[in-house]
């Protein structure tokens, strides 16, 4: 019942989500390219089952309206073959930040915050983009109108995982 949970915990817009692919190529950076497919329908739990049966994978906007449920800062390094993510993990079990990273399809990770009601977007923004230039300087922060890889892919194989 773990795609059930997941559905829950990322409520996301509900019109759409994305179905990647990766195209088995990377960029120079390292970073893995891959085609998206906007598919027009509700993010169900099948949806989110599929995405954990390694099926498809998905990804999904926080936005609901003009509020979210949860957000992310995501750490996209200029050289993916270098990057350590025990720096990034270590500043936040320092700072006791209240972030959950999250390795990315590419190899960066995704910084998760959960809210226990939902949150204006723009005060979330607001305050991701402070804890983004004091700790991380990542180029994107979400809900930016964007969707974002989902984790745990193909989970009883994936690469996709929360560090805690």
């Amino acid at each position: 019942m773990f795609h059930k949970e997941l559905h829950k915990l990322f409520a996301a817009y509900p019109k759409s989500f994305v179905k990647l692919s990766l195209t088995g190529e990377s960029g120079s950076n390292g970073k893995k390219e891959a085609r998206y497919i906007t598919v027009h329908e509700d993010i169900s739990p099948k949806v989110w089952k599929d995405h954990l049966d390694g099926k498809y994978r998905i990804g999904l906007r926080p936005e609901l309206g003009d509020e979210c449920v949860w957000a992310c800062i995501d750490i996209d390094p200029n050289d993916y073959k270098n990057f350590s993510k025990k720096k990034t993990i270590n500043i936040i079990a320092n700072f006791n930040l209240p972030f959950i990273p999250v390795v990315s399809k590419s190899g960066g990770l995704h910084l998760f915050i959960f809210f226990t009601k939902p949150a204006k977007i723009d005060k979330v923004k607001a305050k991701l983009q402070q804890y983004n230039e004091q700790y991380f300087l990542a180029n994107e922060i979400f809900p930016c109108n964007k969707t974002i890889n989902m984790p745990y892919f193909n989970m009883n194989a994936t690469m996709e995982f929360a560090y805690n």
